[in-house]
């Protein structure tokens, strides 16, 4: 495994480079495509085309020989940055898949969407947080090519294809470049969440629903290139790919049987009360909108399964076990 950190530039493959773009304690790594033109796989936050993007094209042409932007999916550390290479490059084009396209054009409409409307009564975001996330945007811009499944594209004079994978957004796709024997799958690897070095906590994966995230996962796995460009864990070569993904069911596989015995252990359960008790049980994670997603679509999982029951109490939906 070679995750990228601090200010670190490495060579992928032949004119593929990893570019370090940490944001918020969190890792980031974007990752750039060359030939007589150059394409950028996401944008970071806002701040990034400055900090990251713009350095690494100084040496590469400028950032006027940036054409393009490959974008896996509508999240602000995925998209945040696209106004702000707009601005420094008015001709470069942005794509991003269909689905995610409307987060992307507003900051607004992102984070009440997945933030303010993931779990209302359960978990509400303050006006701090509200301002950390739509500033992390800046300003947006249009996306002038959406991506869809089965589609290719021609990007530097490579072939590029396009796989719909979702789970992690409803859009998230990856990108394979099969001349460079390499895919570029952005955040659809969870594993256990990313460890924040500020908070020295972790953030919980994120993906909904279940069965969509572990179909997700094989289907990264059938990929077959010798290295996969991750946005978060760095450059992994086939090999490690392979036990990254074997984790990651693994992971999904142990929280599903923890949420079970849980409602079997307790009479009808809120959200909240579910998340209390996943806290307690896994202290190294903090509390936020990932891992109140991921709990609820494994408790409605159990439900889809007829291991779980649904009912409300005070306005507020419940899970408990179907004996």
């Amino acid at each position: 495994m070679s995750p990228l950190a601090g200010d670190i530039t490495m060579e992928v493959a032949p004119d593929v480079f990893a570019v370090s773009a940490p944001f918020l304690g969190f890792p980031l790594n974007l990752y750039f495509i060359g030939g007589k033109e150059w394409a950028v796989v996401d944008t970071g936050i806002s701040t990034t085309p400055r900090e990251a993007i713009v350095p690494f094209m100084e040496d590469h042409g400028g950032v006027k020989a940036l054409t393009f932007v490959l974008g896996t999916h509508g999240h602000v550390d995925h998209v945040g940055g696209n106004g702000a290479l707009r601005s420094l490059n008015p001709e470069v084009r942005l794509s991003l898949p269909a689905l995610d396209i409307l987060w992307a054009e507003s900051p607004q409409r992102h984070y009440l969407q997945l933030y303010k409307a993931a779990a209302p009564g359960t978990w509400d975001p303050d006006d701090e947080f509200e301002a950390l996330i739509v500033g992390a945007f800046g300003e947006p811009a249009a996306i002038d090519v959406s991506l869809v499944d089965g589609q290719t594209l021609n990007v530097s004079g490579r072939t590029v294809e396009v796989q719909h994978v979702g789970a992690h957004s409803p859009g998230h796709v990856i990108f394979v470049d099969r001349a460079s024997d390499v895919a570029f799958v952005g955040d659809i690897i969870q594993g256990a969440g990313e460890l924040n070095t500020e908070s020295g906590l972790r953030s919980f994966p994120l993906y909904t629903p279940v069965r969509e995230y572990r179909k997700a996962l094989e289907s990264v796995r059938q990929v077959g290139v010798s290295t996969y460009c991750t946005a978060h864990t760095g450059v992994l070569s086939r090999e490690e790919m392979a036990v990254e993904i074997d984790a990651a069911v693994k992971w999904t596989e142990d929280f599903h049987a923890f949420l079970r015995d849980l409602l079997e252990r307790n009479d009808a359960m809120t959200l909240t009360e579910v998340v209390n008790e996943v806290l307690m049980h896994m202290p190294g994670y903090e509390r936020s909108l990932q891992v109140h997603v991921a709990t609820m679509a494994h408790l409605d999982e159990l439900i889809r399964s007829e291991d779980a029951k649904p009912s409300m109490r005070g306005g507020l939906k419940t899970w408990s076990r179907n004996r």
